[in-house]
């Protein structure tokens, strides 16, 4: 049984309003016509959302957007029909930012910055092995080349996403993902929960 196949007594569905622009600030967002609509329980925005760090220095649903497909709002409603049907209600206006897709352009000083430090996530992660400049000065001949290729994405058969249940203080998530200690520990650290009252269930 995958995650998603997951169903639970007076379970939730939530669906995600994702951005269409690769750099913006939110300038308005009203969620009033969606939250009227029958069987929505719940929406989160920059407005309301849990004060959660997310990715370098934004926050969960942060009111600046820095790639297509950002997430806006969420929609916690009785059906994914009427999760959908809800974010079709949301209203967003946004103030587009410039922005860069060439890696060599984001690099350079003069690039439009996605975050106040830059557009570096952090130090490269370095691995070393043997001595290859022992092994350049001694070749015979040294080719020089730059490489680039598009982003490679798995093709897993089970659909990502997860189904979650409070039960007390215990919080139980049944996830898509490979690596379950790393969610408990990501999850509980983001809630600001001893690990021990986080579980994760991968079945599959």
């Amino acid at each position: 049984r995958y995650s998603y196949d997951v169903r639970l007594p007076g379970q939730l569905y939530a669906h995600v309003l994702r951005s269409p622009h690769p750099h913006a600030r939110i300038t308005r967002i009203d969620t009033s016509k969606a939250e009227a609509l029958p069987g929505v329980r719940a929406i989160l925005t920059h407005k309301n959302a849990p004060d959660i760090a997310w990715y370098e220095e934004s926050k969960l649903f942060d009111r600046t957007v820095r790639f297509v497909g950002d997430e806006v709002a969420a929609v916690a409603a009785d059906s994914e029909e009427i999760a959908e049907d809800a974010l079709r209600l949301i209203e967003v206006e946004y103030q587009r930012l410039p922005f860069v897709t060439d890696i060599a352009a984001a690099l350079a000083k003069n690039a439009p910055a996605l975050y106040k430090k830059g557009n570096i996530a952090g130090e490269p992660q370095k691995y070393k092995r043997g001595a290859p400049a022992a092994g350049f000065k001694a070749a015979d001949i040294i080719i020089e080349r730059e490489f680039t290729t598009q982003t490679a994405v798995h093709n897993s058969l089970e659909p990502h996403g997860c189904t979650a249940v409070w039960e007390g203080e215990q919080l139980t998530i049944y996830a898509s993902t490979q690596g379950v200690w790393a969610v408990r520990a990501d999850v509980a650290e983001k809630l600001e929960l001893p690990e021990h009252h986080v579980r994760v269930i991968k079945q599959y």
